[in-house]
């Protein structure tokens, strides 16, 4: 064999060897990237479960608001109507505590955008705080929960 055909066969065989290690280092690469893609479209799926959650869902809130006359307001800032609400204050029903007018109405449903209040009869020696707790149910499926202390003045 000639120094030229060794070459030439060392040059073959390095060839070779690369083209081997190219095709490992291309499939981890691609295997690499399937995982990615994986995980990307896992984290679409999630987004857009939440998504559809949150169009489904009520999401209610409250203030006192004073002046004149106190109220207790409450809002629902989510996109689908509230039903079943249950409010109370300082763990009583609303419609019980000492601070809401006897012959009020109880609101139970309470549609997206849209605003409840309560009149109180805020005296003096009144606790200037309340714990209002509301509860109530939406297309979610998810009860919802919101609770805050609250300032009467």
């Amino acid at each position: 064999m000639t120094s030229f055909e060794m070459m030439s066969l060392i040059i073959s065989l390095l060839a070779f060897v690369g083209s081997i290690c190219a095709t490992i280092i291309s499939y981890r690469v691609g295997a690499r990237q399937n995982q990615l893609q994986e995980r990307l479209l896992s984290f679409e799926a999630t987004r857009e479960r939440d998504r559809l959650t949150a169009s489904r869902s009520a999401s209610l809130r409250s203030w006192i608001e004073g002046g004149r006359d106190y109220k207790l307001i409450i809002i629902n800032e989510g996109s689908s109507e509230a039903r079943s609400i249950r409010t109370s204050i300082d763990g009583e029903p609303v419609l019980s505590h000492r601070l809401v007018p006897r012959g009020v109405a109880e609101i139970t449903k309470l549609g997206p955008g849209a605003t409840i209040s309560y009149l109180l009869a805020v005296t003096m020696g009144t606790n200037p705080v309340i714990s209002v707790s509301l509860s109530w149910q939406d297309d979610s499926g998810e009860p919802g929960q919101w609770s805050s202390q609250l300032n009467l003045f």
